[in-house]
């Protein structure tokens, strides 16, 4: 068993790591970048599971594939992560409590990785379908701290059929995102009810949630 497998199953038996986990996953897969291991995590109701390599779900298809959000997501949605990640990630969890601040720590370090992950699936590069969706290609963002503070400065935006993340407010935006960790979390939770319902009602009701989200945090 290699040292990040170990690290990994020992955080999915952490009651606050576990608990967390459950509330906004129910499959990822993890892509050790410093190793070349990747990492299939996932949840069930009597506890979370850590395979070694890429275990496809078995799930149902959503219009023929042609629209098909929990495909894409399982197949495409990879969080890349170092194992020195991992080890900094699993110290969040050490005295199994999450409160306010330590809530923002965890957001502050998976919400990039999350963002980074969304933005590498190919599906999310299809012009045709961002336009269908109306979805931004060009926004400012912050994640707001406890104290109200402004960070993790960046914009996101899409030039050329490419994504790109870059620090700092730069150029024109469609808007701007303010994010707090619990808004983040919030959304998380959502994402994650859509993807075990896995229906095509569900993933639009998504969609048409996650436009009333995006306007109460839009500066």
């Amino acid at each position: 068993m290699s040292e990040t497998l170990q690290i990994l199953q020992e955080l999915a038996n952490r009651p606050a790591a576990r608990e967390w986990v459950q509330q906004v996953v129910s499959y990822v897969r993890l892509q050790v970048t410093d190793t070349n291991e990747e990492f299939t995590v996932i949840c069930r109701p009597a506890g979370i599971e850590v395979v070694p390599g890429f275990r496809p779900p078995d799930r149902r298809p959503i219009l023929f594939g042609l629209f098909d959000p929990g495909k894409w997501y399982a197949e495409q949605f990879i969080i890349p992560l170092t194992s020195e990640n991992i080890r900094n990630f699993a110290g969040f969890f050490t005295d199994d409590t999450l409160d306010e601040q330590e809530l923002y720590r965890v957001m502050a370090f998976i919400a990039p990785r999350l963002l980074q992950a969304t933005l590498r699936m190919p599906v999310m590069r299809n012009r045709l379908l961002l336009a269908l969706l109306r979805l931004d290609t060009a926004w400012h963002q912050c994640l707001l701290d406890p104290a109200g503070n402004e960070t993790q400065q960046a914009t996101v935006r899409f030039i050329n059929g490419q994504w790109e993340i870059l620090e700092g407010y730069q150029g024109v935006a469609q808007r701007k995102k303010v994010l707090t960790a619990p808004s983040l979390l919030e959304f998380q939770r959502r994402v994650h009810q859509a993807e075990v319902e896995n229906t095509l009602a569900g993933w639009l009701a998504l969609h048409a949630w996650y436009k009333q989200w995006l306007a109460a945090r839009s500066g």
